[in-house]
């Protein structure tokens, strides 16, 4: 949970940067935070989840945010290329 809150923050503080880039990595984190939360007692408690079905929801949210993770590198490596370099006469 700690993990996902810092990915978060960070992703809350890049928007000014980058609003994708930021947004994405918070979508991330907040992932990663929902996956240790419905990890604990109090949400097997709130929700009325049995075991199971808390191992299933915590993988899933692992899974999204390692899919989120993966889309990021793809679009951020797509979206540096060789600078272009053109000459014209003024």
């Amino acid at each position: 949970m700690t993990v996902g809150a810092v990915f978060a923050g960070v992703g809350l503080l890049l928007v000014r940067t980058s609003a994708l880039g930021g947004v994405h990595i918070a979508a991330i984190g907040v992932s990663l935070f929902l996956s240790g939360m419905v990890s604990t007692r109090w949400a097997a408690a709130r929700w009325n989840m049995s075991p199971a079905a808390q191992r299933r929801w915590s993988l899933a949210f692992v899974v999204l945010a390692g899919l989120l993770t993966i889309l990021f590198v793809v679009v951020n490596f797509a979206s540096f290329g060789e600078a272009v370099v053109e000459e014209g006469t003024s």
